[in-house]
């Protein structure tokens, strides 16, 4: 070296700001050792201060969800902002704000890395890798339906359970939102597909990875035989790998996030109940890796279940996958018709924590599912192998249990399926079957020997009615405390609620209730029936002393937790009975341990009448057969 590149290198060196070593992934420290000041590196940087979500663990799962996405939106808006206008100054114009990490996602100059690498606030920058997708091995035949059968699919099925009302996710290539047996049963709009590459405004996939993995979520029997798990469940997606197959680790944060709140509005209640993970970092096998493991663990706080592929790194043990193998995660192995593990199913133990790996197997040998239908061209289907095929045998498993226990939190899930499987290999729990092969029905009976159902008549000295104090006021101005129940107008058009309260001591705190129906039975009805005047009779879950106390006036106007938590039948005649069952909001909202209140009422009078519309129901001059009651059913974990 000449003496002038000696003192030019020197020069370069003392100039270059010392750098937070500790900060610097492994990946990023060394990139930076062989990059020029301006050279550009796409990395991710997530901030020390992180917020804390465990404290909304009790609330009801609509309102929990709601109050961990403002709060890890607010974290990140508030803490990032110093960050952004640094950046903007080091003239960095875009960045894709990570609100569910506290993170960003960017691309600039190995100076401005090391600028970053000594704030304060930053606590990790990790290179924004590049994870390719799984390769997919076809297969000349196989005998159909043999995996839905295996799983015992079917015998959910026929007890009316096939996924109603439950929404799964894949996160993915894409879906081929065309094909026949998939798309019926895309819920549809814009906070039901996401394209973190912005190229596809519509359901798309270019490889047909995805679109297998999604008929055997929910495919139907369009080819003339069953496909999916669940067939009346309704799918979103997210196209997380690229037309060229290859993921960038920020897309698949974005991804993850978007899943928590589709629409951008967190009151809204649109995330799906299960979302299918068939895919992991490759050329990892056996090490851990977390970059997921906040993202993951604040969707399962939200009440998504969340289920992985395993891997194909097998036969060899010791070849777990991230994220699969973080702890926690429901991972899933792949066996064949014989119920032989297959030979590619990645072996464990967990290199992260040493549990077992995977927890559980499921068919992922030979399996039929929807092939790219190029426009939906009837016949369009493909034999597959790979625990990517085994995943969502798991995952539509769920759904399944969802439709017949609606609300079931994600921890019950998982432990149904696992402690509920077949075993198969040597007795007991180990690294190449997990627990055994998911079995359906058994997890479905494992799930029904933990309900309890009750029946809770109501408390008749805090049961009454609440009359307006005037017309149009929204205010009480009368209370009724015996006799019975009622509700519409009066003559001088001043509404009439009724509020009836429950014991629900006897419900164990740790409770879920998956079913709540309040039922009472029609005494009569006075003038003109309020159900043809007013339509709709709604049912309310009471808040604040609304709940607490006895009856009151401010009862009539009191706020309520939930708002329409259950519709009441229409009783055509007298002593019939008029039932209303509590939708997913409403039952959250049940207090287990104590006392729930319930408001039932009809929207505003509309009508200028002097005629008074009300309807009687029976109260405490009732007996117990006519009385009201709420009829609960719950579980417990």
């Amino acid at each position: 070296m000449s003496w002038f590149a000696w003192v030019m290198t020197f020069f370069v060196l003392f100039l270059v700001p010392a750098v937070n070593a500790a900060v610097l992934n492994p990946d990023v420290a060394s990139s930076l050792k062989s990059r020029r000041p301006d050279e550009k590196i796409s990395v991710i940087v997530t901030l020390a201060d992180q917020a804390v979500i465990g404290q909304f663990s009790e609330m009801p799962r609509r309102l929990r969800r709601a109050a961990i996405i403002k709060s890890l939106k607010e974290k990140a808006e508030h803490s990032q902002m110093p960050l952004r206008t640094f950046l903007q100054n080091r003239g960095i114009k875009k960045s894709i704000q990570l609100w569910l990490i506290n993170g960003m996602a960017l691309t600039a100059g190995a100076d401005v890395i090391r600028e970053l690498a000594n704030d304060p606030r930053v606590d990790e920058i990790r290179m924004d890798a590049v994870i390719p997708l799984a390769h997919v091995t076809y297969t000349a035949t196989t005998v159909a339906e043999w995996n839905i059968d295996r799983i015992h699919a079917r015998d959910l099925w026929d007890l009316g359970f096939e996924g109603q009302k439950i929404t799964v996710a894949t996160m993915d290539s894409g879906v081929d939102g065309s094909h026949p047996d998939l798309a019926g049963c895309w819920r549809g709009g814009s906070n039901s597909w996401f394209d973190p590459y912005g190229r596809y405004a519509q359901p798309h996939d270019s490889d047909g990875h995805g679109t297998l993995v999604t008929g055997i979520l929910v495919g139907g029997n369009g080819g003339g035989t069953a496909i999916g798990v669940a067939p009346k469940a309704n799918w979103i997606a997210v196209k997380i790998f690229d037309d060229d197959g290859n993921a960038r680790a920020s897309a698949i944060h974005q991804g993850f996030q978007w899943l928590l709140d589709p629409d951008g509005n967190p009151d809204t209640d649109d995330a799906p109940d299960v979302l299918n993970n068939s895919w992991g970092f490759s050329k990892a096998e056996d090490l851990c890796i977390k970059e997921y493991e906040s993202d993951i663990h604040a969707l399962k706080a939200s009440g998504i279940a969340v289920v992985f592929s395993a891997g194909n790194d097998g036969p060899q043990p010791a070849t777990s996958s991230a994220p699969a193998n973080n702890a926690g995660i429901l991972s899933v192995g792949a066996i064949d018709r014989s119920n032989h593990l297959s030979d590619f199913s990645s072996r464990g133990p967990s290199s992260c924590d040493g549990s077992i790996y995977p927890r559980v197997v499921a068919p992922g040998s030979a399996i039929t599912s929807s092939d790219l239908s190029l426009g939906g061209i009837p016949g369009s289907y493909a034999v597959v192998s790979g625990t990517s095929f085994s995943a969502p045998h798991v995952a539509g498993a769920m759904a399944l249990l969802l439709s017949a226990f609606p609300g079931l939190p994600v921890q019950t899930l998982e432990q149904a399926l696992t402690f509920s499987s077949t075993d198969l290999g040597s007795s007991g729990p180990d690294n190449k079957y997990g627990y055994g092969l998911i079995h359906a029905l058994n997890a479905y009976y494992f799930v029904k020997s933990k309900t309890v159902t009750t029946t809770l008549y109501s408390q008749a000295d805090r049961d009454g009615w609440v009359r307006e104090s005037s017309e149009g006021s929204l205010r009480g101005g009368a209370i009724r405390k015996n006799g019975s129940l009622r509700v519409g107008d009066d003559a001088a058009n001043r509404q009439l609620k009724s509020i009836l309260s429950f014991d629900t001591s006897d419900i164990p705190e740790n409770a879920v209730v998956t079913s709540a129906k309040l039922i009472l039975t029609r005494m009569k009805a006075s003038k003109t029936d309020p159900f043809e005047t007013f339509r709709t009779c709604f049912v309310d879950v009471a808040s604040g002393t609304f709940g607490s106390a006895g009856l009151e006036k401010s009862d009539f106007q009191a706020e309520a937790a939930v708002r329409r938590a259950a519709r009441l039948t229409r009783p055509k005649k007298n002593g019939f009975r008029s039932k209303g069952l509590f939708n997913e909001e409403g039952l959250r909202a049940i207090n287990k341990g104590g006392l729930i209140q319930l408001r039932v009422h009809f929207l505003p009078a509309t009508d200028k009448g002097s005629a008074h519309d009300f309807i009687q129901f029976h109260g405490d001059d009732a007996s117990s057969a006519e009385a009201p009651r709420l009829k609960v059913t719950y579980v417990v974990p």
